[in-house]
């Protein structure tokens, strides 16, 4: 048996166990695994209509052909909030919207796979997650979460997502495996902003209708630490190294420093009134 033969077989083995699961995403992964493992293999049947884990169906056709383009970063996607929609802009320099995703009422947070392979968002008023793929631009999966999902971030290896639920003090977290919520971590006050650290291991959450931080563990999703921060903190971001969390505080002028290894507020930095989303830039 050739080595195409060899990666045939095993690739229509491993994609009846998907289909057994329902894991829309993992069925965009195995796409683009076909394609890089051996390009010049035959299409099998498997792929050519691929169950969602919600029920709907993911063409070949729309799975193939765009991955290593969304994978370069250059698509870009927002969330109208209004419409119930989300616009594809890109590729890069080309400003140009390609594509609109009805996803459902009032979407508020978006959040993209690592391997850029699917989309993430919040359904504020509906207390659900969509899951775009990305490659089709069409909605693959609804997972409900808690009331008022907010914030969303992936994990660093794609495996898990959290949502902060506004309406109910909660973080989801939902594997992406299954598109199903694996665990619901109890937070502070009505959280928003969220952000994973860059090595995976913790998740820091903005408790908005409270003055604190909470810092998740991924491995067996508690709160190892919450770190008081000062009334109505929003936006989260971590430094590529891990090392500090910057959180703006909303009500006032200021951003809080926290240091990652004591989780321990160093410095409080004056800013403009009101500061809400926050993002590290640079190496």
């Amino acid at each position: 048996m050739s080595e195409n033969q060899d990666t045939a077989a095993y690739l229509e083995e491993l994609a009846a166990t998907l289909a057994s699961h329902g894991s829309a995403l993992a069925a965009l992964r195995m796409a683009e695994l076909e394609q890089r493992v051996s390009p010049s293999l035959a299409m099998p049947g498997w792929l050519t209509a691929r169950p969602g884990a919600m029920g709907g169906d993911v063409s070949r056709a729309g799975l193939m052909g765009a991955g290593a383009r969304l994978r370069r970063g250059q698509v870009v996607y927002v969330g109208n909030y209004t419409d119930g929609t989300v616009s594809v802009i890109g590729p890069a320099g080309s400003n140009t919207v390609t594509a609109t995703v009805p996803v459902g009422a009032s979407p508020a947070g978006v959040a993209v796979t690592p391997d850029g392979a699917g989309v993430y968002v919040t359904n504020y008023t509906a207390g659900t997650v969509k899951l775009i793929a990305a490659a089709s631009n069409t909605v693959v999966a609804t997972v409900p979460v808690g009331a008022g999902p907010l914030g969303v971030a992936v994990t660093p290896d794609g495996a898990y997502v959290y949502v902060a639920n506004n309406g109910a003090s909660t973080v989801s977290v939902i594997d992406t495996w299954t598109c199903a919520v694996t665990a619901t971590v109890t937070v502070g006050a009505s959280p928003k902003g969220v952000a994973v650290t860059p090595d995976g291991a913790y998740v820091y959450v903005a408790n908005n209708g409270a003055t604190t931080v909470s810092v998740i563990r991924t491995s067996d999703n508690t709160v190892t630490a919450t770190v008081t921060v000062g009334a109505g903190p929003l936006g989260v971001a971590v430094t590529p190294d891990g090392a500090y969390v910057y959180v703006t505080i909303e009500p006032t002028t200021t951003v809080s420093v926290i240091r990652t290894s004591d989780n321990t507020v160093t410095a409080t930095v004056t800013v403009g009134a009101s500061p809400q989303p926050v993002a590290v830039g640079g190496d």
